[in-house]
């Protein structure tokens, strides 16, 4: 009767939908720099990540000879794209991991705060 009966436990919902989606904003709003940060991190990834493949094809290219170019060339800006890319994407776990931390952070606390006022007010 461990732990891993938890995972089977039904899932809870909160009853008023609408309200605990307004009140979750509301700590991301609190957190507007951090977001817009890890929204930059994404696009520039997403970015980084579509480019990346394209220069691979290109260099597969060069190498049949169907199209004249920089191999060498080719091949360290394909490097340095997927680097920038990796990078990015270490980038997006530590700010999405902070940004997490830092909202369940203030979750719990309002949430202490608001259960020692409860208990005194009893």
């Amino acid at each position: 009767m461990g732990p891993s009966r938890a995972r089977f436990s039904e899932v809870e919902h909160p009853i008023h939908q609408g309200q605990t989606l307004k009140r979750m904003i509301t700590y991301f709003i609190h957190e507007k720099a951090m977001v817009l940060v890890m929204l930059l991190v994404v696009i520039f990834g997403t970015i980084c990540g579509v480019v990346a493949p394209s220069l691979q094809s290109h260099a597969i290219d060069i190498l049949a000879g169907s199209v004249l170019g920089n191999f060498i060339g080719t091949l360290i800006l394909m490097l340095i794209i997927y680097l920038l890319y990796g990078i990015s994407q270490f980038m997006q776990g530590i700010l999405s991991a902070k940004l997490s931390q830092r909202i369940v952070k203030k979750c719990v606390k309002n949430c202490l705060i608001k259960s020692l006022i409860y208990q005194f007010l009893i």
